[in-house]
């Protein structure tokens, strides 16, 4: 299995950033 697979990733950067959000507050 290849993450190349997923380019949505590189056209969806918010979710990046809300991944990152929730990261922090699980942490």
């Amino acid at each position: 299995m290849t993450t190349q697979e997923y380019p949505l990733w590189e056209e969806l950067p918010e979710i990046e950033l809300y991944l990152d959000q929730v990261l922090l507050y699980v942490n």
